[in-house]
Formats: structure tokens, C-alpha cells, sequence
């Protein structure tokens, strides 16, 4: 059986946007004139845009939604993205790509990828996987755990990416 298809997640495989992340909080922390030590930042690691803004509009008493502040890290993040002269692939994964692509192999970024799924251990695939997981509960679908699903739905019209963008 020869190699049919290679998933590549993109943080930390093919970029570190880790550096973009750092400048684009504290960017956003110095707009919002806060004073955020690295104890406090470090303590975020693993967080989520969202659970960060939460904790920094509690610690800060800040009068915005964590919408608001996520809105202007990601503002932030993205004119880094583009525009960061230190920002480059990972070394060595062009080269890997390149050799992969030329072997007639598929790539697949799965990064701020999305599963749909409706069955409990497909869900915990994806959650262990740290993938989006939007559980669909289907009129068939019974005795399922939707506990770990980031999102839970009953009709697809409720996953339409202007109604889901605000997780991604």
C-alpha cells in the first residue's frame, strides 16, 4: 500500500505563528493600556482567543465584549501574518512539500479545519485531534455524548460560515 495523502496541521508544522500571536496581544494590550506581565501572558498558553480576552476583562475590569478585543488581536494578527518580515515557513518543509507534491501524494492543511460529525466517538476523535467540532444531532441520532462538541446543531444552516466565523 503506497502513501495516498499527508495532513499537515499548519501551526507548528509548516509556520509558527506563535511569535505573531505574542506581537498581536501585546499590541492589543497596549491599545487597550494595560499592563500585562510575562507571568500573565505565559499564563495563557494552551487558552483561547476567547478565554484570554475573558480573563483579561475580568483582571483589568475592561468595559468591551471579549468579541471586541478578540476582533482586534486578530486585526492585529493578520496585518502580522502579511506583513512580518521575520515570518517564514518552519525550515525544511518546503522542501518536504515540494518532494511529496512531485510523488503524486495529496496535501491537506487541516488547520482551522471543521468536523461535522454526529457520533460520540467521532467527536472525541476531533476533540482529541483539537479540531473545530460542530455535533450534528440528527432525528436518527440516539444515546450520543455531544459534551466534548464545540458547537451542537440540528440543521446545517446553523454551521453557514457567517454564523460560525466568530469560533475560527
Amino acid at each position: 500500500m503506497s502513501l495516498k495523502a499527508v495532513l499537515f496541521d499548519m501551526d507548528g508544522v509548516i509556520v509558527d505563528t506563535e511569535p505573531l500571536h505574542r506581537k498581536a496581544y501585546f499590541s492589543m494590550f497596549n491599545d487597550l493600556e494595560i499592563e500585562v506581565s510575562e507571568d500573565l501572558y505565559t499564563s495563557f498558553t494552551g487558552y483561547s482567543t476567547k478565554k484570554t480576552c475573558n480573563t483579561l476583562i475580568e483582571k483589568f475590569n475592561i468595559d468591551k465584549t471579549h468579541e471586541h478585543l478578540t476582533d482586534i488581536k486578530r486585526t492585529y494578527f493578520k496585518d502580522y501574518f502579511y506583513n512580518d518580515a521575520d515570518f517564514d515557513l518552519i525550515p525544511g518543509v518546503r522542501k518536504l512539500i515540494e518532494h511529496y507534491y512531485e510523488n503524486n501524494v495529496k496535501l491537506i492543511v487541516a488547520s482551522s479545519a471543521m468536523v461535522i460529525e454526529d457520533s460520540t466517538n467521532g467527536i472525541l476523535a476531533a476533540h482529541r485531534a483539537n479540531i473545530f467540532c460542530a455535533a450534528y444531532k440528527s432525528f436518527h441520532s440516539h444515546n450520543q455524548d455531544y459534551g466534548l462538541a464545540n458547537i451542537v446543531v440540528s440543521d446545517y444552516s446553523e454551521i453557514e460560515i457567517d454564523k460560525i466565523s466568530k469560533h475560527f
